[in-house]
């Protein structure tokens, strides 16, 4: 291995350097860059087998908050933060009963030669108009192909005992629970698992989550350009679950990729961020 795959991947764990500078990029451009996406610490640096010699390494970078007292009618947002090698899926439970959030299962794949594979995954739930049936345990679950870790979060729902107490509800969250208690709340475009960050190889293929909720929600991706990908005959596929595949990574790939999620009712956007690494030239042969 390289020392600069050595210190490509070292410093990807501890947050102080993302990649490595081509020679066609300034210095200076090169150091903004690194400012603006700058991760925090993964893993401790003096874990034993840091340098990707192991086969896998899963950590909660940001659990969601493990006690959670919600006023009922109000929207709860739980979300968690994971890093690991291969990127983790993420998923939630209520007392332990999988929640369904459509696309959140399908885990269509084609990112089957990936080497690197360090990647940073959040996940978010969202519950609209909460009631007393929304109090329980909530947990968050990640996991990929060698490893499993969990995040839980205890929320508490907490009746309304004055009418007037209604008037802090804002006009969406009062309108969501009518029409929950009415049975015809619609299902508004929400994105709940995405790529925050991924770093892979150039040559290889990359793959950045975009999972979302909602009924006929449309996908739509940005390229760094801050152009809409154009998915005939170009290197990028769109797959049924919403994620962007990339093909045969290159420098030139590296930035900031936009999702959005849209029907009729709502739209959602996130970023994400991918960092191609110059492979050890053993690594080509």
């Amino acid at each position: 291995m390289s020392k600069y795959l050595i210190v490509s991947v070292l410093l990807f764990f501890t947050g102080l350097v993302i990649a490595r500078p081509a020679d066609k990029l300034a210095k200076n451009d090169f150091n903004n860059l690194l400012k603006k996406t700058r991760l925090p610490l993964i893993q401790k640096r003096s874990e034993p087998g840091l340098l990707i010699d192991r086969p896998s390494r899963l950590r909660m970078r940001s659990p969601p908050e493990p006690l959670v007292n919600i006023q009922a009618g109000k929207t709860l947002i739980l979300e968690c933060e994971v890093g690991g090698n291969p990127p983790p899926q993420i998923h939630w439970l209520k007392n332990s009963e999988r929640i369904i959030q459509n696309n959140d299962q399908l885990e269509e794949t084609l990112d089957q030669n990936s080497k690197l594979g360090l990647g940073i995954v959040r996940g978010r739930l969202v519950i609209e108009c909460v009631d007393a049936d929304d109090t329980a345990t909530y947990t968050c679950v990640a996991e990929n192909a060698y490893k499993r870790i969990i995040a839980q979060s205890q929320v508490k729902v907490l009746p309304i005992e004055k009418l007037s107490e209604t008037a802090h509800l804002t006009i969406n969250e009062q309108q969501a629970c009518i029409e929950k208690n009415t049975f015809q709340r619609p299902s508004t475009a929400r994105i709940t698992m995405w790529t925050e960050s991924r770093l892979e190889f150039i040559g290889l293929n990359a793959q950045l989550l975009c999972r979302t909720s909602g009924d006929n929600v449309q996908i739509d991706w940005y390229s760094p350009d801050g152009n809409k990908i154009d998915f005939i005959n170009s290197k990028y596929t769109l797959l049924n679950n919403g994620d962007l595949f990339i093909k045969k990574l290159m420098w030139e790939d590296m930035g900031e990729y936009i999702c959005i999620a849209r029907n009729n009712l709502s739209q959602d956007k996130i970023t994400s961020f991918i960092y191609p690494v110059l492979p050890d030239k053993k690594e080509e042969k």
